[in-house]
């Protein structure tokens, strides 16, 4: 039976985890974080930044152990069995589905914004269903393909973002980069929790930890560098912002980014922005094509889904039946607008993820679990003090406890659905593990 093929090194994996964190959310989050903490914004970057280092090397520390698809839902399985593996990628289904399909109706809505004509419902599903068809297509035909395309999308979303601060940089001067007084741990506590959710995604690519070559190395050096790169590029913007709109930037927070560089650079300079939102939100598109139906091939493999879904193209050796699938369901999703009921889920359940990887690399730690790849070359896996993945899980429950009893219940909802088809897959006789993800 072919088999996934490891091609995709540290910078393919770090422009995916890249382009799947900075979504469209960016051009819109400076005047949220202005309004908390207005010239002390980069404090509360700086916090979230701190909180996500624990949970990606939690990430960097199950990945390099269990280093097959699947994410959270494998290495949840290695380390605590296939019961709880499963309702965690259920989960993980339900909240990347959930925030793709979001974002989808997010871009079709930013091409109307700037192609009129494409306002139509007919419009914009046309356009929606040939974006997914050509992702689609190019991640049947091999993860290296896939991965150029995110490389070259995290460059395009990058180019504008990058003129607004270069620009920014040159008006204000030394004053564009003065940070404010440092404020109350509270405030800055408050502040990072609404971030948290700017920065996630790893989660997401983690799925892709079966493709990547050199495991105990690529996967903490790409999940690092990513996040520095990511904390670097959101606090540049918000001084940017705060150059371009002054004190207006807490009262605008439509088009954010684009009104600041208008305000900067005139008409030109907000086209630029208005078309690097719809580049940034098709960057995120192309990197969930690339990575959700990892998730759903590897649940397919241990026979918890129809065994079509866990085969491997003999050709291209990537999941193809896995992607056309769930490509199919993101369509669904983004043009019936089903989304919407579901996007407090989706952040509660990605949260609920992080908690779970925090301990799955807790538990794969302390039983020195050392899987397939990085144990036949004969490679050490990456250690961090459990103090660090304690913390990250700590701060997890503490951002779990600010939502909402109806998205609790959702997720509670969802456990127990996966929870019940677990156990009738597994009497029917269907449950099985893998020789290999």
């Amino acid at each position: 039976m072919a088999e996934l093929s490891r091609s995709i090194g540290v910078r393919g994996l770090t422009a995916s985890l890249f382009n799947i964190t900075v979504g469209g959310g960016i051009f819109a989050m400076p005047a949220l974080v202005a309004q908390m903490l207005g010239a002390s914004a980069a404090y509360a970057y700086l916090g979230c930044a701190l909180v996500m280092l624990c949970i990606v090397l939690a990430f960097a520390v199950a990945g390099s152990r269990v280093p097959h698809a699947g994410g959270t839902a494998t290495f949840a399985e290695a380390a605590f069995g296939p019961h709880v593996g499963f309702v965690g990628g259920a989960l993980q289904w339900v909240s990347e589905t959930a925030a793709a399909g979001a974002v989808m109706a997010a871009l079709t809505a930013a091409l109307a914004a700037i192609v009129p004509m494409l306002g139509s419902p007919v419009a914009r599903a046309t356009v929606l269903a040939t974006l997914l068809v050509v992702y689609a297509a190019i991640n049947i035909q091999g993860v290296r393909h896939a991965t150029h395309v995110v490389e070259v999308l995290t460059i395009a979303k990058l180019a504008p973002l990058l003129v607004l601060v270069g620009v920014a940089a040159m008006v204000g001067g030394a004053d564009a980069w003065r940070l404010g007084p440092l404020p109350e741990a509270s405030t800055i506590g408050r502040a990072t929790l609404v971030l948290i959710f700017a920065f996630s995604g790893s989660e997401t690519a983690m799925s892709l930890v079966g493709e990547v070559s050199r495991p105990t190395r690529t996967i903490p050096v790409a999940l690092v560098l990513a996040l520095v790169l990511v904390t670097v590029l959101y606090i540049s913007v918000q001084m940017a912002a705060s150059v371009g709109l002054g004190a207006a930037l807490a009262h605008t927070p439509d088009g954010t980014l684009a009104v600041a560089a208008g305000n900067l650079m005139g008409a030109q300079g907000r086209m630029l922005l208005l078309v690097g939102t719809v580049v940034s939100m098709a960057g995120y598109v192309s990197a969930a094509v690339m990575t959700t139906p990892r998730l759903v091939f590897a649940i397919a493999r241990r026979g918890l889904l129809p065994e079509v879904l866990g085969r491997v193209h003999p050709r291209y050796r990537t999941p193809a039946v896995a992607i056309v699938a769930q490509t199919l369901v993101f369509f669904a999703v983004a043009a019936s607008g089903s989304f919407a009921a579901l996007a407090g889920f989706a952040s509660v359940g990605i949260v609920s993820i992080y908690v779970l990887a925090c301990a799955s690399a807790i538990r794969l730690q302390w039983a020195d679990v050392h899987r397939d790849v990085t144990a036949a070359a004969g490679v050490e896996p990456v250690r961090v003090p459990t103090v660090v993945l304690a913390a990250g899980a700590v701060f997890c429950v503490a951002l779990l406890a600010q939502a909402t009893s109806a998205e609790m219940l959702m997720v509670g909802v969802t456990a127990v659905a996966a929870s019940l088809w677990f156990r009738t897959r597994r009497a029917l006789g269907h449950l099985r593990v893998p020789t290999a993800s």
